[in-house]
């Protein structure tokens, strides 16, 4: 479930999205919550446009991408970590939903182009 969309830059190019999971559980013969996880998830370029016209706050999603730990130390001394999720796919769980895929138009100027993916890159396997 999409928890809060954020970091949507005016540019366009990054959408930082947080998502909350969780597994219900049979117990004691009712279903329970099971204990939630919070996951930071990173798009970059069209995938964070299209992330943030398609989906908004409490969209369930399907999130495929690398787990990434980083750690630093704040000015004070102590020790952070955060675990997020570099996505290669972002979609809307289609378990309650109904979705009809679109295919997004972007205009691909001079001006914008190196964000586009308009390098002579080959394409990644």
């Amino acid at each position: 479930m999409i928890r809060k969309r954020s970091d949507y830059w005016q540019v366009k190019v990054y959408a930082g999205l947080d998502l909350l999971t969780g597994k219900e559980r049979y117990e004691y013969g009712s279903w329970r919550d099971g204990e939630p996880s919070f996951f930071r998830v990173n798009a970059w370029r069209d995938q964070a446009e299209n992330i943030a016209e398609s989906l908004s706050k409490g969209n369930r999603a399907v999130v495929l991408g690398r787990l990434r730990t980083r750690s630093w130390e704040t000015p004070e001394g102590e020790k952070r970590s955060v675990t997020e999720i570099d996505a290669d796919e972002v979609a809307p769980s289609l378990r309650w939903a109904i979705a009809k895929p679109e295919r997004a138009e972007r205009s691909r100027n001079g001006e914008r182009g190196a964000e586009r993916g308009q390098f002579n890159d080959p394409t990644p396997s």
